[in-house]
């Protein structure tokens, strides 16, 4: 009785990677889709392609591991749990994305037709540019200094920020993903209860 127990979880886990392994053309064109669809939404922190490449890793891992979920609870009766996993999603979705926006335009400011991150603590130069000159804009203080935002902010503020920005980038992006995928399972777990009947 113990053996039949112990070996039934296995085989269970097994049948479910099966099916992923089966699935592999879909996982990649689901991953593909939702790279593109956060990428046409978020804009990766300015001049930090290492976060947009991890994001291309990190999406189909995650997706793997949902559609592990999605396969295993795929019943009529799992549709009020993805209903809720969904909700959750879109209503941290929100303040995130939004906060997102939101420090994407007071962190970072134009200079030679592309997006820079600025710091938070300026250098002694910085600041005493920016007293010497208090009507001048971050944009016309980044112009003056030829775009070397380091002799403006120290490196560490503008690393932090830089962080900061990728770390909230790559949650967006896995919480768009999650609610994408938990959403369409919902109609899912539904078609399949009609035709069940």
């Amino acid at each position: 009785m113990t053996n039949s127990l112990s070996h039934k979880k296995p085989d269970k886990i097994k049948s479910q990677l099966g099916k992923i392994r089966e699935n592999w053309n879909l996982l990649s064109a689901v991953a593909v889709l939702i790279i593109t669809a956060i990428g046409k939404f978020l804009r990766p922190p300015p001049a930090d392609t290492n976060i947009r490449s991890f994001l291309v890793f990190i999406v189909p891992l995650w997706v793997v591991m949902m559609l592990y979920f999605i396969f295993r609870w795929n019943k009529k009766k799992d549709a009020q749990m993805w209903l809720i996993v969904t909700l959750l999603s879109v209503i941290v979705i929100c303040p995130c994305v939004i906060y997102y926006f939101h420090i994407e335009r007071s962190w970072t400011a134009q200079y030679a037709g592309r997006k820079v991150i600025t710091g938070s603590v300026y250098t002694e130069r910085g600041e005493k540019y920016r007293k010497e000159h208090p009507d001048k804009s971050i944009k016309d203080i980044i112009t003056d200094a030829a775009g070397k935002i380091e002799q403006i902010w120290t490196e560490d503020s503008i690393n932090q920020r830089r962080t900061w920005m990728g770390i909230h980038y790559l949650f967006c992006g896995l919480l768009i993903t999650t609610a994408m995928m938990a959403g369409t399972q919902i109609i899912y777990c539904m078609r399949e209860s009609r035709h069940g009947h």
